[in-house]
């Protein structure tokens, strides 16, 4: 499985790499940035998420590395740890809450994506979120 500190990591060892090879590592900046937040993930859409992981290297099984960063348990984890608010209107990604009365049921896992939300979480000093300047760098408008 792999967890938010690896991804940590290789974002890390990308922009030690880049860096020492005189590469733009403005984005794994950026990056290191949206990935201060613990429940990140669960606060952006897939498609911002598989952007990501792509930049820090991350092209084979990236179905199951986003699905491990989005698991219920990690949901939980976070939840428990006041990482996830109940009713945060940032976070995209959300679980059913746990009743008592399920917990022996065979419920399949439902999870709760709001597409309709916008990312405002992360806004830099110039008032742009970080995800529209991550993406303004990737298509090479600086």
């Amino acid at each position: 499985m792999t967890t938010l500190d690896d991804i940590i990591l290789m974002n890390e060892t990308k922009i030690i790499y880049r860096k020492n090879k005189n590469i733009d590592y403005r984005r794994n900046q950026i990056v290191k940035k949206i990935l201060e937040d613990e429940s990140c993930f669960f606060k952006i859409k897939k498609e911002d998420a598989y952007m990501i992981l792509n930049d820090i290297g991350i092209n084979k099984n990236v179905d199951k590395v986003y699905s491990d960063l989005i698991s219920k348990n990690i949901y939980y984890e976070l939840y428990n740890k006041g990482k996830i608010k109940k009713d945060d209107p940032n976070i995209l990604i959300k679980y059913k809450p746990y009743d008592s009365n399920d917990l022996f049921k065979n419920n399949k896992e439902k999870i709760y994506y709001d597409i309709n939300k916008v990312e405002n979480n992360y806004i830099n000093d110039k008032g742009e979120t970080l995800f529209n300047k991550f993406r303004r760098i990737l298509i090479g408008n600086k």
